[in-house]
């Protein structure tokens, strides 16, 4: 497999979801597109991080309100934390 360089972030704009009950779609208050009700985009990965650097990668207040914190990039494997806050 192969993979491309990132050159430019990468800009995260929404997500449907969808939470399921015995097979049924019960609740989908997850969901969210930027620019409606107040729901802004964020940067879900950045194409040149330093260590210690975050980004937001969505936020609809009380909905999606992810964050990314590059912790260490001079390993091998760089590592990367999510949160919800």
């Amino acid at each position: 497999m192969r993979f491309r360089k990132l050159t430019t972030p990468y800009i995260y704009c929404g997500e449907n979801t969808v939470e399921y009950e015995e097979g049924f779609p019960v609740d989908t208050d997850s969901t969210f597109i930027a620019g409606i009700d107040f729901a802004k985009a964020g940067t879900l990965l950045r194409a040149k991080p330093d260590s210690g650097d975050a980004d937001r990668q969505e936020y609809a207040l009380g909905e999606a309100e992810d964050v990314v914190a590059y912790l260490n990039l001079n390993s091998h494997a760089a590592s990367a934390v999510r949160w919800r806050e």
